[in-house]
């Protein structure tokens, strides 16, 4: 084994000798694109922290010269230390390693940002590796990921003609500058964070501790998963004249509030002006998907990080109990059942079947996020035949058009109320158009069928328009404010058709509504979901301060309590809790600072007190 590897390694470095060593001019070239390379990403983030920020001269200067450190300090060091690296080899192996890496990270979280208008988030990545890099694929697009791949191999070999090439800096005392250029990172970390170049960021998150604030939530999630695993079937009562409904919940994808009106999605509205009700103040109770049907589904609050599926084995959702009530459960995704392992989630709370690619024909149009809207319905009509005299729970999950980049846009076949101008503003309003569409067909089938339904749609999560600046992400209002409509069809009870309400409600909180809708009754047990039947059928809203909680668990990582018409964002990473007003400051621009801890103590343990 060991001559083998010998063999190689002398096969490689030949190769290499005789293409780059003995050839001058190649050697010079891949030097030059280095230098090239450096140049672009250094001016590139350069660039993002002037168009996000406005820094003014003092900052300027100073993110400047951090930039130049954050740049160029593998390259100084390994200079200044060369003929110690060099004697040993498993050090001279093992800088030359971790100088490649250094660069590959940096040169590919300023194509983020640049890509995403947010910074890259260690934490998301380290717990969700899988589905982030199957995401940046799909984003991005096979062909681009295979030209960015052969890029990051020209850059390797660029950077060891570099590196091979630079010469002993004759400076004395090397290990003191060394040591400077080590110690020149504690005030690089000083300055406030958005002033930070996103490598010294990344390096800061990778090496700090996990906060108490998250170990807290953790222990109060797991005591809620404790306190669920002792309700079971005896604790629910279920009525004795059943209602023969068909329910189905229909998510779709990444569509903010803000931009839905008569434009965008008229077909939805117009349905709820005479079906059902809508929601002008509903929130997604987290930015990731999975994690909203864990809520939705569970009524559980979402967890920070990681996922946890495997510790929900012996919780009740409603699948399980909607089966004991004699429905029949069935799943459906668009895009594929094993990405955030979402087909074993599903089998796992109690959907007895799960469908994707199963139920689709060859030539059924495929698009980056999974089957084209329009053609995913009709199948799911078709398939649903063998069931139209079963009472059904039908929940399905749509992807394809509605996804970043937004790029599907450019594929629909009719005019768009909105030009296609790189604005992101735009590129979701004509995917919520898109969306709408594709949607009336479907609930036209549904409503001609003749059977009684309670139909819940919603989006996912909502993608932010960026109200703030253009790289900001954050935790504002806009990353939760997704439409949600309820449609009571070919049913004569009390709902107010046309009816729109402004009581703040969640994702979490269709749970108990369902239950309530179908007169399904629990003896002691309890959810912790805030039921808005009430609201459905015309009673007063319910007397409560209810606290909607919202995670995101992207960047800094967030917890939010919106209560009343307050958004308070504690911000788990820099320890730091801030409130908007949003009815006087509907657009969260001016920011309040809570300096007092027992303030912010009080305002978690309100929103994060899960059992009563």
């Amino acid at each position: 084994m060991t001559n083998i590897f010998k063999i190689y390694k002398q096969f490689f470095i030949k190769i290499y000798y005789s293409i780059f060593e003995k050839n001058k001019f190649l050697n010079t070239i891949f030097n030059i694109l280095f230098i090239l390379a450096l140049l672009y990403f250094f001016t590139s983030e350069f660039y993002i922290q002037q168009k996000n920020y406005g820094l003014d001269f003092k900052n300027t200067l100073y993110i400047f010269l951090l930039l130049i450190y954050v740049f160029l300090f593998p390259i100084l060091f390994f200079s200044l230390n060369k003929k110690v690296i060099i004697k040993n080899k498993l050090i001279k192996y093992l800088c030359v390693i971790i100088i490649i890496f250094y660069y590959i990270i940096l040169f590919l979280i300023i194509e983020y940002a640049l890509k995403y208008r947010h910074p890259f988030d260690f934490y998301f990545f380290w717990y969700n590796a899988k589905e982030v890099l199957q995401t940046i694929i799909l984003v991005i697009g096979k062909t681009t990921f295979l030209i960015l791949l052969s890029a990051g191999i020209i850059i390797i070999i660029s950077l060891i003609c570099f590196l091979k090439n630079l010469k002993q800096i004759k400076i004395k005392k090397n290990v003191l500058i060394s040591l400077f250029l080590i110690l020149l990172y504690i005030p690089a970390v000083n300055i406030h964070i958005r002033h930070k170049p996103f490598m010294i960021e990344l390096a800061e998150k990778i090496f700090s501790k996990q906060k108490n604030i998250i170990k807290n939530y953790d222990k109060k999630y797991s005591s809620l998963l404790n306190h669920y695993s002792e309700i079971n079937k005896s604790e629910f009562i279920f009525p004795i004249n059943d209602k023969d409904i068909d329910i189905y919940f229909i998510h779709l994808e990444s569509i903010n509030s803000l931009v839905v009106n008569q434009n965008t999605m008229p077909k939805l509205l117009k349905y709820s002006d005479r079906y059902g009700v809508r929601f002008d103040n509903f929130l997604s109770n987290t930015t990731q998907t999975i994690r909203t049907e864990e809520s939705i589904l569970c009524s559980i609050p979402p967890i920070i990080a990681p996922l946890k599926h495997g510790i929900m084995e012996n919780i009740i959702c409603l699948p399980k109990i909607l089966e004991w009530d004699g429905y029949k459960t069935i799943f459906f995704k668009a895009h594929d059942l094993e990405f955030s392992d979402t087909g074993k989630f599903m089998k796992k709370i109690g959907f007895s079947e799960n469908h994707n690619k199963d139920i689709m024909r060859k030539g059924d149009p495929e698009l980056n996020w999974g089957y084209r809207e329009d053609i995913f319905y009709k199948r799911i009509y078709e398939y649903l035949k063998k069931y139209k005299d079963e009472k059904k729970f039908i929940y399905i999950a749509t992807s394809a058009s509605g996804h970043i980049p937004f790029e599907e846009n450019d594929k629909f076949d009719k005019k768009l109320p909105f030009e296609n101008n790189g604005s992101l503003h735009n590129a979701i309003s004509n995917s919520a158009y898109i969306q709408d569409y594709y949607l009336n067909d479907f609930l036209k089938k549904l409503i001609d069928d003749k059977r009684k339904k309670y139909i819940f749609i919603y989006s996912d999560n909502a993608h932010p328009i960026y109200l703030k600046s253009w790289i900001e992400h954050k935790s504002y209002k806009e990353n939760f404010s997704i439409p949600f409509v309820f449609l009571s069809i070919n049913n004569k009870n009390n709902i107010q058709q046309g009816k729109i309400v402004n009581s703040l409600y969640s994702q979490i909180d269709i749970f108990s509504t369902l239950l309530d809708l179908l007169d399904i009754k629990m003896k002691k047990g309890k959810y912790i979901s805030n039921s808005f039947y009430n609201e459905l059928i015309g009673k007063a809203k319910n007397k409560n301060e209810n606290c909607v909680l919202s995670i995101q668990p992207f960047g800094n990582q967030y917890l939010n309590f919106f209560m009343n018409h307050y958004h308070y964002i504690y911000d788990i990473y820099e320890n730091k809790m801030v409130y908007y007003n949003t009815k006087t400051d509907p657009f969260e621009k001016n920011e309040i600072q809570i300096t007092n801890q027992n303030t912010i103590n009080k305002i978690y343990n309100k929103c994060a007190n899960f059992i009563h």
